[in-house]
């Protein structure tokens, strides 16, 4: 099965920045047949903790800190899943709603900004934090002093995970 690739591979993972691409891009996660440790944080440590990252860079450049939202993170956890039960590193999946419908379907409305970062393959909240921080797109999105709120998710599928961040402004 062959799909667009499309992206910067960065330490070996695909990354994908919402400011840089139309909603129908689309790539694919690379498929690894090495062993990979079983994760040592839960996915509600990850989320936390790559936020935490984001924040305390936002806090360096005078941005004020991202304000964790319950339903930019369930639109990001609901997303994460999607990418996993299609093996897709995508911010649109075929018959999948786009980000605006995502967000607003969970809940976070009225908005007037809305970014997305997606991460695959990064092992640890500071690979993923790294990998955005090296990533023109993916840097603008996390140092936008204009977004005030943020949505983490995290999935995992063999041991790999799956990183959404939903950015919005009310």
């Amino acid at each position: 099965m062959s799909r667009r690739l499309w992206g910067s591979a960065l330490i070996g993972c695909v990354l994908i920045g919402m400011s840089a691409l139309p909603a129908s891009a689309l790539s694919s996660a690379p498929s690894s047949g090495a062993a990979v440790a079983a994760p040592t944080i839960t996915p509600a440590q990850f989320e936390s903790r790559v936020l935490t990252r984001i924040n305390e860079r936002r806090a360096r450049i005078g941005c004020g800190a991202l304000r964790s939202n319950t339903a930019l993170k369930l639109a990001a956890r609901r997303h994460d899943a999607a990418m996993i039960r299609a093996n897709d590193l995508s911010h649109q999946l075929p018959g999948e709603r786009g980000l605006v419908s995502r967000i607003v379907v969970a809940g976070y409305k009225p908005w007037r900004e809305l970014a997305e970062n997606l991460a695959w393959g990064g092992q640890t909240p500071g690979e993923t934090f790294w990998m955005w921080m090296h990533s023109a797109p993916h840097r603008r999105n996390l140092e936008d002093c204009t977004l005030h709120d943020a949505g983490v998710g995290v999935g995992y599928s063999h041991n790999r995970p799956w990183v959404t961040i939903d950015f919005g402004r009310h």
